[in-house]
């Protein structure tokens, strides 16, 4: 939460926003990838393996 406030504030540097931005979405995907798992452990389901 901390760093989406600093992205949106006005007075953070626009290289800071892409590097937050960045991380962001790395979390993002790491985040989705996580609950998909947890998805399948409670559902049973492993077909869906990559």
């Amino acid at each position: 939460m901390a760093a989406f406030l600093e992205a949106i504030e006005k007075n953070t540097d626009r290289v800071r926003k892409a590097e937050i931005e960045q991380q962001l979405l790395a979390y993002r995907k790491l985040d989705t990838y996580g609950m998909v798992k947890l998805w399948q452990a409670f559902s049973g389901r492993t077909d869906l393996e990559r």
